[in-house]
């Protein structure tokens, strides 16, 4: 018994460190990488790759078999496309790339990993928020600094170019074409976009959770800072997902939810009145040529369409690894996306098993919630299959995280016997919260 004991406390133990581990390499050292033929790895890589060993070593991860079989099903059909290339080449295509087929199928892997035993969802739930919030407070430093003359947006000063990835992203953005307002970037992240999706998502793990008003007014707060778009779709995607997941409950949840980002909007509207409008105007940039928003979800749909126009077999077999972003025949500038950068270069059956490795798992209630906004910002945020930093948060809280639903206490009892009291816990989860209070 006691041997069992011990070795739940390490697990669990072992489990924390592992999400705050990953957290902090992703999200803190999110701009840093090494350079690797001519281009640069992200730091998270090893420092992922040497935790999973180190804890499947241990036992605190396992490889979860379902997930196995869909990734060695999609690593077949990478290898598969990239033979057709090789032995029957598009006309389209300029190049493929075996260097960028290993490292996609390397960090695409971590996603087979599974925590061995559940992890209470309040504490992994807490660890995420916690972290996510921490970054926001660094976000909203940064935002308000710039006001009192000091700016600290950008590394390029002590970080040498090539361990850095600043000059891949738009570090530095103002929040209107010639403002001299910037938009907040957490800090530590590559761009304000990716600094809301990140905000979005702790915003989502926060009200599932605690909900603790102080850290989701931060939350808030800190998404109207970044001035970004992307962030706002992934907490519609979480209204959905409230909705959807918390059966009768959810449409009430959705409701309030909604209610406080609009009081929100309306309450920082008022002290940040450019944030606010920037916001609103960016609706438009669906339609506008020339826009990130156009960039980032119009192109993506031309240049499939024009791509499995001229190549119909390609929608099934694909154009091979790293082909997607060097091809001759589109002469705009195009974006593609997680999902039409797998499509171009694995096909449909590619992006069907990349799906299904996400999907394929068992969720408790909350973290169903939190799938959406977590899906919103893989699949439509921008390439991130392609970028550690953003993908491994990605596949911690959507396949990594084998989660326990443990309800909190029902109710609290005090009782004074012999003039001795104790508090006394009861109902569902009484037994991980058992206190005794000695009182004079």
């Amino acid at each position: 018994m006691a041997a069992n004991e011990s070795l739940r406390d390490y697990n669990s133990r072992a489990q924390r460190r592992f999400v705050v581990v990953l957290l902090a390499a992703c999200l803190v050292l999110q701009r840093f990488g090494f350079p690797s033929s001519g281009t640069e790895i992200s730091i998270a890589v090893p420092i992922t790759a040497a935790m999973s060993c180190w804890y499947l070593g241990k036992g605190v991860l396992a490889i979860d078999r379902t997930r196995l079989a869909i990734m060695l099903a999609l690593v077949a059909i990478a290898l598969l496309s990239f033979n057709l290339q090789i032995n029957a080449p598009l006309a389209i295509v300029t190049r493929t790339s075996v260097p960028s087929l290993l490292f996609w199928l390397g960090i695409t892997s971590v996603a087979v990993l599974r925590f061995t035993t559940p992890m209470d969802e309040r504490v992994f739930f807490g660890l995420v928020s916690r972290c996510l919030s921490w970054i926001a407070v660094c976000g909203i430093a940064e935002f308000l600094a710039q006001f009192v003359g000091v700016k600290l947006f950008s590394f390029q000063s002590f970080l040498p170019e090539k361990y850095s990835f600043e000059p891949m992203y738009n570090v530095v953005t103002p929040a209107t074409a010639g403002s001299s307002i910037l938009r907040s970037n957490g800090f530590f992240l590559v761009e304000p976009s990716v600094f809301s999706q990140f905000i979005a998502i702790g915003l989502a793990c926060e009200w599932m959770n605690e909900r603790r008003p102080v850290t989701l007014s931060v939350f808030l707060f800190a998404l109207f800072c970044s001035v970004s778009g992307t962030g706002w779709l992934a907490v519609g995607a979480f209204v959905l997902g409230l909705t959807v997941s918390s059966s009768g409950r959810g449409l009430a949840m959705g409701i309030m939810f909604s209610c406080i980002c609009a009081l929100a909007f309306f309450v920082i509207g008022l002290v940040l009145p450019e944030a606010t409008e920037t916001l609103q105007s960016r609706i438009g940039e669906f339609w506008m040529p020339g826009s990130s928003g156009y960039l980032r979800f119009a192109t993506p749909i031309m240049a499939l369409s024009h791509i499995f126009d001229q190549e119909p077999f390609a929608m099934l077999t694909g154009m091979g690894p790293g082909s997607a972003t060097t091809l001759a025949t589109i002469t705009y500038e195009y974006g593609t996306g997680t999902p039409g950068k797998i499509l171009l270069e694995y096909g449909l059956f590619g992006l069907i098993a990349y799906v299904a490795l996400i999907l394929a798992n068992r969720r408790t209630r909350a973290q169903t919630a939190v799938l959406m906004p977590v899906l919103v910002v893989l699949m439509l945020g921008g390439g991130y299959d392609h970028f550690p930093p953003v993908l491994f948060p990605v596949l911690l809280i959507a396949t990594i995280a084998n989660l326990s639903s443990a309800r909190r206490p029902e109710k609290v009892i005090t009782s004074r016997l012999s003039g001795n009291p104790e508090t006394v816990v009861t109902g569902p989860g009484a037994a991980d919260l058992r206190s005794k209070t000695a009182m004079a």
